[in-house]
């Protein structure tokens, strides 16, 4: 017996194959237009909270910032007493100068990892 045989087992059936595609294509219409609304609410929602966590992320870079420049500024003034205005400047651009140097090779050496792999022919 297949589907489309009728409870009674009598083997009529009450559609034609038409309308069966027919109401194949109306179901077909119905989960398209219920998944387009949905992912539209998914692309809404994802939006409000993206824009939200990208400006509550510059507040924290810019709190970070900020913090930065007063330990800059701190270190400038601790060492000042003990090397002048002149070697305590020199010192602290040195130190930050040393740390964006080690962060910059490290970034390379990511980029250089993400490169070799994408470049490459077998995973």
């Amino acid at each position: 017996m297949s589907a489309y045989d009728d409870e009674a087992g009598d083997g009529s059936h009450d559609g034609s194959l038409f309308d069966d595609v027919s109401a194949l294509i109306s179901d077909g219409k119905t989960y398209l237009d219920a998944e387009l609304q949905y992912q539209k609410t998914r692309a809404r929602y994802a939006g409000k909270h993206s824009g939200r966590a990208a400006v509550f992320g510059l507040l924290a870079v810019l709190c970070l910032f900020f913090g930065l420049i007063g330990l800059t500024v701190g270190g400038v003034l601790l060492l000042i007493p003990r090397i002048g205005p002149i070697g305590a400047t020199a010192v602290v651009v040195a130190v930050w100068l040393v740390l964006c140097a080690i962060c910059g090779f490290i970034a390379g050496g990511h980029a250089g990892r993400v490169s070799r792999a994408i470049s490459q022919d077998k995973p």
